[in-house]
């Protein structure tokens, strides 16, 4: 018996099985969600804009939640990496996590990164939620 459930919505299965990765895991009584990034899921090319990316990270962190019957008020911790100027995106994020999460805000640490598996991509997020 493996120490974690894989959980792969099926739009996810595709790029999971190419990329060699679970979107995520339940292990014990938590989600484990992988760095989620934020293509166009209609033909999964990469948006130009900052806003547009996240959107489609929430939007994926959404269908994962879902497949695992979890919702977006169990997140307790968030993990950002971002790419470019952290002053001006980071304004950007604060304010569509709060409409997405509401509250209580989780645990979160935001991280610089030179550049992410994909040219283009300005954000990368992974979160962990409980699972009851």
């Amino acid at each position: 018996m493996k120490p974690f459930q894989p959980v792969t919505p099926a739009p996810f299965r595709e790029g999971a099985e190419a990329w060699q990765f679970s979107p995520a895991v339940i292990a014990g009584n938590q989600l484990h969600i992988s760095g989620q990034i934020g293509l166009n899921p209609e033909d999964m090319s990469v948006p130009d804009d900052l806003e547009t990316q996240i959107q489609n990270i929430f939007a994926a962190f959404d269908l994962i939640l879902a497949e695992a019957g979890a919702t977006a008020s169990d997140i307790f911790s968030m993990t950002s990496y971002h790419v470019g100027d952290m002053d001006v995106q980071l304004p950007v994020f604060i304010a569509a996590r709060a409409a997405f999460l509401k509250t209580p805000p989780p645990a979160w640490t935001a991280v610089g990164v030179s550049k992410l598996a994909i040219p283009g991509l300005l954000i990368e997020v992974s979160a962990i939620a409980a699972k009851n």
